[in-house]
This record gives C-alpha cells, sequence and structure tokens, in this order.
C-alpha cells in the first residue's frame, strides 16, 4: 500500500506533502528552492541593514529603534537562530473497528536533548503504515 500523506521533519519544522513518495519529492524540491530564495532575499536585505547601521554616527541616538530590533530579528534569521518548535496533529480519515494497535496521548518526542515533536495525539490501527524520513531519505 502506499502512503497518501508523508509529514517531514526538517531543520526543527514539520511539513506536510499530502500524495505519495513521489509527490512528496517533487513538493520538497519546490519548497527548498522557495526557501532558498527567500534566504537570499533576506541575506541581501541584511546587508543593506548592515550597512545602514554602520553608517549612523553612534553619537546621534535618532536610529529607529523599530528598524533596529527589525535588522536584530532579521541578523537571527540570516544567521540561522532555533525557530520554535511546531506541533504536529494527525487526523486519520480512515477509523478501523476494533484492534487498536498504539495509542500516544500528548507525547513529547526527543533526541539528543532537543524536543522534535511535543503535544503528539494519534491513535494507531491496525494496517496503518508510517513512514519518518531524515535529511538522507532513510
Amino acid at each position: 500500500a502506499a502512503a497518501s500523506e508523508i509529514v517531514e521533519l526538517h531543520a526543527s519544522a514539520l511539513y506536510r506533502h499530502s500524495g505519495n513518495y513521489e509527490d512528496f519529492l517533487l513538493s520538497k524540491q519546490a519548497r527548498l528552492e522557495v526557501e532558498g530564495q527567500q534566504a537570499q532575499a533576506a541575506r541581501n536585505k541584511w546587508r543593506a541593514e548592515l550597512n545602514w547601521v554602520r553608517r549612523q554616527p553612534k553619537a546621534r541616538s535618532t536610529k529607529s529603534k523599530s528598524r533596529l530590533e527589525a535588522f536584530e530579528q532579521l541578523d537571527n534569521r540570516v544567521k540561522g537562530a532555533p525557530q520554535p518548535v511546531q506541533s504536529l496533529a494527525i487526523d486519520s480519515e480512515m477509523r478501523r473497528l476494533g484492534s487498536s494497535v498504539l495509542t500516544f496521548e500528548d507525547a513529547t518526542i526527543s533526541a539528543g536533548g532537543r524536543t522534535l515533536v511535543s503535544h503528539f495525539s494519534y491513535d494507531f490501527s491496525r494496517g496503518e503504515r508510517i513512514g519518518i524520513c531524515g535529511p538522507n531519505g532513510a
């Protein structure tokens, strides 16, 4: 049986992909291209804002506080500061009568001291197939 939905864990974020594995690969490639373009645009803006910050005399206190705060946020994003962990809720469209195989209620999944998934609740039924893919596709 083929998967109808794939949930990808990448860089501490969860991404939901509908369809089979081939659809997942196409969707992931498109998402990574968009993320690359957004990252390049953020780096370009960061360089322009850094030049603005450096041009302003230190004695002048008229720098826009909101612009400086926005620069700090952009600086953290460009330098890869950790983003908040997202939550995952999986609703199975297919319910079977009887034999529940495994049930998670408000579970937290951690590895190496990092929380990967929190508040995870799901009832695994007989015959369901689950796939977990890492960065290398395994």
